[in-house]
């Protein structure tokens, strides 16, 4: 989702086109099989953390921040994002990738 909003926000062009080849290519073939959906247990996960993060008053605002993070929840499956602080103290395994070393 996050990835295609990008590419529709960008002005057209040759610019935005080649990064739309690349993500298409990336979706194809790195990630092909690695995108979990937003199912029937993440959505009741969902629910559940977006009340009890409301009921503590610090509620999950961005509902897709929330869908995100239920889906990695029902799976057991760690996040990565810039944004740790939106994900903190949800019993997530976060990660954020800009402070990884760098590899090759």
């Amino acid at each position: 989702m996050e990835l295609r909003f990008g590419i529709e926000v960008m002005p057209a062009g040759h610019r935005r086109r080649a990064i739309e080849a690349e993500v298409r290519k990336l979706l194809e073939v790195k990630f092909l099989g690695r995108i979990f959906p937003f199912d029937e247990d993440a959505a009741e996960i969902c629910g559940r953390l977006r009340a009890s993060r409301r009921a503590i008053g610090r509620p999950m605002h961005d509902l897709a921040d929330a869908a995100i993070a239920a889906i990695a929840l029902s799976r057991s499956a760690s996040l990565a994002t810039r944004n740790l602080a939106d994900f903190a103290d949800l019993g997530l395994d976060l990660i954020d990738p800009w402070a990884m070393p760098a590899v090759g």
